[in-house]
């Protein structure tokens, strides 16, 4: 019997070992809170779109104009100056601009030209190769199906 306890006294001492070993060894992870990341700026300039197109320091001449019609044409010389991602010059006057994308093509609106302000689709070899050919404008505060189409034909120089 005293073989048995003395079995029974190292199985506890082991089994108390290893409870001890097994408690100290456990420690809580201490998580330290990370410092917030420095202000971001909002960027709130839509017309330069992910391509990065623009006309900025560009002189475009609109070499005719067609209302209501591709035949019908009206041949103009009115250069247009684009100073910068917002702002064209026309006969001394500045005027604004927009140029963003919209999907597979770009939207150009021009604000304040004789017509009125106009907006249409134009796309990437038209900026790349600077040359717009009767490309379809409307009016955008008359806007709609039943507004006067513009036709434009416009290059870079």
């Amino acid at each position: 019997m005293i073989q048995k306890m003395k079995k029974n006294r190292k199985t506890f001492i082991y089994v108390l070992i290893s409870f001890l070993s097994l408690l100290t060894s456990c420690q809580k992870e201490i998580i330290l809170p990370t410092a917030p990341l420095p202000p971001q700026p909002i960027i709130t300039d839509t017309i330069i779109g992910a391509t990065g197109m623009s006309l900025a320091n560009e002189i475009w001449v609109i070499d005719k104009i067609g209302i209501n019609s591709q035949f019908n044409t009206s041949t103009i010389d009115d250069t247009l100056f684009f100073i910068d991602n917002k702002h064209y010059v026309n006969s001394n006057d500045t005027s604004t601009y927009n140029l963003y994308e919209t999907g597979s093509s770009y939207t150009l609106t021009l604000n304040g030209t004789l017509w009125g302000s106009l907006s249409g689709s134009i796309y990437d070899g038209n900026l790349t190769n600077g040359n717009i050919s009767g490309l379809l404008f409307r009016n955008i505060i008359f806007g709609g199906d039943n507004s006067t189409k513009y036709y434009i034909w416009m290059r870079r120089i």
